[in-house]
């Protein structure tokens, strides 16, 4: 009897897992969760909880170990345990917080990747290849020498962040091929641009966008948007992104030409085209531009990308490829949302 997949998924409680995690229930495979709090606890668990009601999952709990990163053996135990056949590592701290302190940021980044990566390596034996896919970053980049952040950025260009969290991103690159071809591990990997999803902003440089969007369905008054409105970087809807995860995971290792991939969704936007492509959708939707420090973070990322490699390697496609599109359904979901909590005030219970 086939055995179903086993996905395990460190950082089970964030932004990217609460989109991931039905998206692989709903392909047939069975999610192993770890995050250092418990499900209630984090927008990941409990939005898992509601669509785990919804699909009349009562078992769903039973997925979720509480498991801090940091702890080495218990990584590791749980991972000789599970045998995954593929782990999606997506805890990490974020990019505004990583500036405020940058060696919290080296030691919480690079050990939970570490220890991932050790503990994958233990199962790695003659033809078995642990399977790792990781999300890396536009925050990767940063302004090529002699020039401004005005470039698209090819899948091979130097690598010059300017943020502690680049730094931890380029590290991590260079570390899970280094275990690709040292150490037996399947390490994958995708650069992604700033995602947009009905989550709260979390502390991402690029949260500005995620902000007007919850601004124009929340019936109050806009928060400043912390960067002008010429800043411009790629986004792409969360949904992507996460298929990507898994569509990179599914592609046999043979035909990957790399181990990082650069994806984009469109043509980069600057605010104030996200400003006026929600206008368009929320009349007299405005914007007040007031920026700080994340600026000068997101002016250190490129224009925009080349994923041409993902597309010929493994077929990448965006299927939200506007931001007229992307506007749209984010603010179906941020509604949906809305009306889903004011039908149920607790949630999180």
């Amino acid at each position: 009897m086939t055995r179903t997949t086993r996905a395990l998924i460190f950082g089970a409680g964030g932004q990217v897992a609460r989109d991931l995690i039905p998206m692989l229930v709903e392909r047939g495979m069975q999610p192993i969760l770890a995050d250092r709090l418990p499900p209630e606890e984090t927008e990941g668990g409990r939005a898992l909880s509601l669509y785990a009601e919804a699909r009349n999952l009562p078992d769903w709990r039973s997925w979720w170990r509480v498991l801090d990163g940091m702890d080495e053996p218990g990584v590791r135990d749980l991972i000789e345990e599970i045998e995954p056949d593929v782990t999606y590592h997506l805890a990490a701290l974020l990019s505004a917080r990583c500036e405020e302190n940058a060696g919290l940021c080296w030691r919480v980044n690079m050990t939970l990747f570490t220890n991932v990566l050790e503990a994958l390596r233990s199962l790695a034996s003659g033809d078995r290849r642990p399977k790792m896919i990781w999300p890396s970053s536009i925050a990767a980049f940063g302004p090529l020498p002699s020039s401004s952040h005005h470039y698209d950025a090819q899948n091979e260009y130097p690598r010059l962040p300017t943020t502690m969290y680049g730094v931890t991103k380029v590290a991590s690159e260079t570390l899970g091929t280094y275990y690709a071809e040292k150490h037996g591990v399947d390490f994958r990997s995708v650069r992604l641009p700033g995602l947009l999803n009905d989550a709260e902003p979390g502390g991402g440089s690029s949260d500005y966008a995620n902000q007007m969007y919850f601004d124009a369905v929340g019936g109050h008054e806009p928060r400043p948007c912390f960067v002008g409105p010429e800043a411009r970087i790629p986004f792409m809807y969360m949904q992507d992104a996460v298929r990507a995860l898994i569509e990179l995971a599914a592609s046999e290792e043979s035909k990957l030409t790399r181990r990082v991939y650069n994806i984009k969704a469109f043509s980069a936007p600057s605010a104030e085209e996200i400003e006026h492509s929600i206008a368009r959708q929320v009349p007299g939707f405005e914007v007040r531009y007031e920026p700080d420090q994340r600026q000068d973070y997101v002016d250190s990322w490129p224009d925009d990308f080349d994923d041409r490699p993902a597309l010929h390697d493994w077929g990448w496609q965006p299927e939200v490829n506007s931001m007229d599109q992307l506007t749209r359904r984010l603010l179906e979901d941020l509604r949906a949302k809305r009306s889903d909590l004011s039908l149920d005030p607790s949630p999180a219970a």
